[in-house]
């Protein structure tokens, strides 16, 4: 009997949810090799990231905004990086490293830790801004490209897990990369 009358409120949530999802669309880029979840169209800037050894990178940020956040997968093409006489490849293997510590100097991390997507190293950062809002980042490192996913969102907000779980590395057909163990990841 109790059941009937919880139709009526699991209709109601399930409306309001799906309400809130509308307009979310996936994004799949194949000139960048990503594909994540974002509030419709997100625009492109295009701008020079400035690597640890000084490295000018071109890079894409591209953003998705609504009334719960803003939504962010920038990608810094490290094809041309300066590699430093006796230290080859240091730039390469550094680049979540230094990402990750430039993005903690922003605000109090309160979570830090290795992560993975399809297999792919990477880490993840929570990090309370210091106007309240946080920043839920994803860093990974494929094929001389450095991904860096943000989500934004007020501090009284869920973890946006609909931005998150989204986030793939693709091939040139868009479809995600399956990588299916250990050894399969390179510099």
């Amino acid at each position: 009997m109790r059941v009937w009358k919880l139709i009526p409120a699991m209709a109601f949530l399930f409306y309001a949810a799906s309400a809130s999802a509308q307009g979310w669309i996936e994004y799949v880029n194949t000139d960048d090799f990503f594909a994540v979840n974002f509030p419709g169209e997100p625009r492109v800037e295009e701008f020079i990231y400035v690597s640890e050894f000084k490295s000018p990178l071109p890079s894409r940020r591209y953003i998705g905004e609504d009334a719960s956040g803003r939504y962010q997968m920038t990608v810094i093409d490290m094809h041309t990086t300066v590699r430093p006489p006796g230290r080859q490849g240091v730039e390469l293997r550094g680049a979540m490293a230094y990402a990750a510590s430039e993005l903690r100097r922003t605000g109090e991390v309160t979570y830090d830790a290795y992560g993975e997507i399809q297999v792919i190293p990477g880490h993840q950062l929570q990090i309370t801004l210091p106007d309240g809002r946080r920043n839920f980042v994803q860093i990974h490192y494929h094929d001389h490209r450095l991904y860096v996913a943000e989500a934004i969102v007020a501090g009284n907000m869920p973890p946006p897990v609909h931005f998150q779980a989204s986030v793939s590395i693709v091939n040139e057909e868009g479809l995600a990369i399956r990588y299916t163990g250990e050894g399969t990841f390179s510099f």
